[in-house]
């Protein structure tokens, strides 16, 4: 599954490699080889809270909004093998940072929701993509209106097109948890 069409502004694309590997020192600890493996959740725990510990400091939050940065991580993490986990995670700390419009929570739920049917998390992918869909409904505007975490990520996608892509991922997480009924319900709505 895809998510929005999200694009990162020019400057914050450059920044994504370092995340990454600022993830995954973190998630090593101790075992710092160099080897490339999928972390662990002991390790992803360890990389978020070290992640949090730097994106909160009073110098980091007067850049940039540790929500916007979160997401930003989650979004590079899912682009990389065997590191989808680590991008729910991510994206969860996101959602409890986040101190934004309901266009911006919507995004994030979703981006949340379809990185947990990704990896097969089934039941959280359902509980995410249900509230978005639900804020979707209530959100003022269309997405592509919104300015999205300060500006870092924008999208073109109006409020149906944005809710048409919700109503397909809840399709998809229904048949992957074997409700067929539910599926076609969303299947219908989409």
């Amino acid at each position: 599954p895809n998510g929005p069409a999200l694009s990162r502004s020019p400057r914050i694309a450059m920044s994504t490699d370092r995340l990454v590997e600022l993830f995954l020192q973190a998630s090593r600890g101790e075992d710092d080889s160099g080897q490339m493996h999928e972390p662990d959740q002991a390790g992803i725990d360890r990389a978020i809270a070290h992640m949090e510990m730097l994106m909160t400091s009073e110098e980091a939050a007067q850049v940039v909004a540790p929500a916007s940065t979160f997401t930003l991580l989650g979004m590079a993490l899912e682009e990389k093998p065997r590191l989808g986990r680590g991008a729910v995670a991510s994206y969860k700390k996101a959602l409890q940072l986040l101190r934004g419009n309901d266009w911006e929570r919507c995004v994030l739920l979703q981006q949340l929701g379809t990185a947990s049917l990704r990896v097969g998390l089934f039941e959280e992918a359902l509980g995410w993509l249900k509230e978005c869909s639900a804020l979707c409904r209530t959100a003022a505007g269309h997405p592509r209106d919104v300015k999205l975490f300060q500006g870092s990520f924008s999208t073109q996608q109006t409020r149906l097109e944005f809710a048409t892509m919700v109503e397909k991922f809840l399709c998809q997480t229904c048949m992957k948890l074997g409700d067929s009924a539910a599926a076609q319900a969303h299947a219908s709505e989409a």
